[in-house]
């Protein structure tokens, strides 16, 4: 949630224009996600940038909930997984989805592992 109020405090986060400006970092971005972001999909990347502020307000809200636990973490992973790809923070991103990982209880993990049985799924 801090961080989400940080970017919403930026210009650029308010404008819906920081995932154009971050594409064209040289060092950092990966020539697809420049081509996204300068290309016929610009308002791809003005609804990712509010997007992005959406997930993080919701994550503080919806992490206490358990009915809605398990979406708000993999909304999260895979907001990680497209910094991760995009921006080229690849150890970045495997940290903070490790993190998340650790906001399950172990019978929760037994829970998603029992439902995974059920459904033929095959796991060791």
């Amino acid at each position: 949630m801090v961080s989400a109020t940080y970017q919403l405090m930026g210009e650029t986060w308010l404008s819906g224009t920081a995932l154009y400006y971050i594409s064209q970092v040289q060092t950092m971005s990966s020539p697809i996600f420049e081509k996204l972001a300068t290309g016929s999909l610009v308002y791809l990347g003005v609804i990712l940038t509010y997007a992005s502020i959406f997930v993080k307000y919701a994550f503080a809200f919806m992490i206490f909930n358990n009915k809605t636990k398990i979406f708000i973490v993999s909304c999260i992973c895979m907001f990680h997984i497209g910094i991760g790809i995009s921006i080229q923070l690849y150890t970045f991103s495997l940290i903070m989805i490790a993190v998340e990982a650790l906001l399950f209880t172990n019978e929760e993990y037994y829970s998603f592992y029992n439902k995974l049985q059920k459904t033929g799924i095959k796991i060791k």
